[in-house]
């Protein structure tokens, strides 16, 4: 019997927290900051902050392409994640973090 109540109780913690961990998969007129980070010299890649998240971008207009640039966007995530680079001293580049990709279908500066 007591082994039937934990396994009760168990089940029922599992399923009352998964809801917690539910992905968002899109976005819709969310407000994201551009940030860029440099790979290397002459290397950047772009990132949209949304909530202190980052995520790599699929593509990026040039007139969105300014580091700290406040922007409202609707988009999705993809399924690919990024490697995110940061620069050696060498001048060099090595692997910073992995970052999902988000595929922007419309953005807009605030």
């Amino acid at each position: 019997m007591k082994n039937l109540i934990c396994a009760l109780l168990l089940f029922f913690a599992v399923f009352a927290c998964s809801d917690k961990n539910v992905a968002i998969s899109s976005f819709r007129d969310t407000n994201a900051e551009i940030k860029i980070q440099v790979c290397t010299r002459g290397c950047y890649q772009y990132l949209l902050n949304v909530d202190g998240t980052l995520y790599a971008i699929n593509s990026l207009h040039q007139e969105f392409k300014v580091d700290g640039l406040p922007v409202k966007f609707t988009g999705r995530l993809t399924s690919k994640i990024i490697a995110i680079n940061k620069p050696t001293p060498t001048d060099g580049q090595t692997f910073d973090f992995n970052a999902n990709e988000i595929e922007i279908e419309k953005i807009v500066k605030r």
